[in-house]
């Protein structure tokens, strides 16, 4: 989990940096501006920051650039109220090299640990002295409830619908109106063939609608309500596909259903959704700058925090789809 997390967080970064280096018009007058990227992770023991610069080039083609524009020997320190806790410089291999052929540049601060819902604050100095900060509040610890409490809190898609409904909903506060949350519900499971085993996981949409003779399923999004509600009748298609083209279901053990919530704090949830494109209260115009909440520079300085509910399931039901619970 942590690893995927750490790989998120990346993938976010990545998108955040390049997203910060296009909006540099070539043929406006170019001023070097520093840029400071850095999503805090509160259910991680780790951040990960990445300090770049603004770059000039011929002609209309920024990708025509190859001088990396990371920049180094800088000090970064992390801190909530008394605790600070300072970065050390990294470097990896990357992973696409068609651009850039060195190795990628990171600050990384290990051991970490954040309370939430208390501000965090950032400062970068570079080695010319100039100074690059920000001011961010992650998100609390979300109370999550269920609308249905199974018998002996085994979770059974087979309920009959008169006792509990159509849907398993779930409901999380406080809620922030300011916050964007994911919700997500899962099926970890086991996959085991002759070639070996493996741990794989399967996602539950909100509920399928069939289109031209096909089940098309549909997924959680952005998320402002604190609720949200599943079908029983996708989670039992659902259940029933983990073992499609199979013909040994009995290679397969489950035994849990995960949901989880992935909630954005302001500054997070205010680029998503200037990236996104999505139009509410968040939405940047076209003729503003792209969103920046680093003084001193550009960038942002976000948090997230990555909450996971586990049930266990029950074993009659898992069994009856010809699936193993016990390995």
């Amino acid at each position: 989990m942590k690893k995927l997390t750490f790989l998120v967080l990346t993938a976010i970064m990545a998108f955040l940096i390049a997203s910060c280096e296009e909006t540099v018009s070539p043929k406006a007058e170019f001023r070097e501006q520093y840029i400071l990227t850095c999503i805090v992770d509160v259910s991680s023991d780790s951040v990960i920051a990445i300090l770049s610069k603004t770059y000039d080039v011929d002609g209309l083609k920024p990708e025509a650039n190859r001088v990396d524009p990371a920049v180094t020997s800088a000090e970064i320190t992390i801190s909530e109220g008394p605790a600070s806790f300072k970065f050390s410089e990294g470097e990896r291999q990357r992973t696409d090299t068609s651009r850039y052929t060195n190795r990628q540049q990171y600050y990384c601060a290990k051991g970490v640990r954040f309370v939430g819902n208390k501000d965090l604050k950032i400062v970068a100095k570079l080695p010319n002295g100039k100074v690059l900060s920000s001011v961010t509040t992650p998100p609390p610890t979300p109370e999550i409830e269920f609308s249905y409490k199974f018998p002996n809190d085994m979770v059974d898609p087979t309920v009959n619908w008169f006792i509990a409904g159509d849907y398993y909903s779930a409901s999380w506060y406080p809620v922030n109106k300011n916050h964007f949350t994911f919700p997500r519900l899962s099926i970890p499971y086991i996959k085991d063939t002759k070639s070996g085993r493996t741990s794989e996981q399967k996602e539950i949409p909100l509920y399928y609608v069939k289109q031209e003779g096909k089940l098309v399923p549909y997924y959680p999004g952005p998320n402002q309500t604190g609720y949200c509600s599943f079908e029983y009748n996708a989670m039992r298609t659902t259940f029933k596909n983990i073992s499609e083209g199979s013909t040994e279901p009995t290679g397969y053990i489950l035994r849990y259903i995960d949901f989880e919530l992935l909630e954005f704090d302001a500054p997070l949830s205010t680029y998503y959704s200037s990236t996104k494109g999505v139009m509410d209260n968040f939405s940047i115009r076209a003729e503003e700058m792209v969103y920046s909440n680093i003084s001193g520079g550009l960038g942002i300085f976000g948090s997230c925090r990555k909450t996971t509910v586990r049930k266990r399931l029950n074993p009659y039901y898992i069994t009856s789809l010809g699936y193993k619970t016990v390995e």
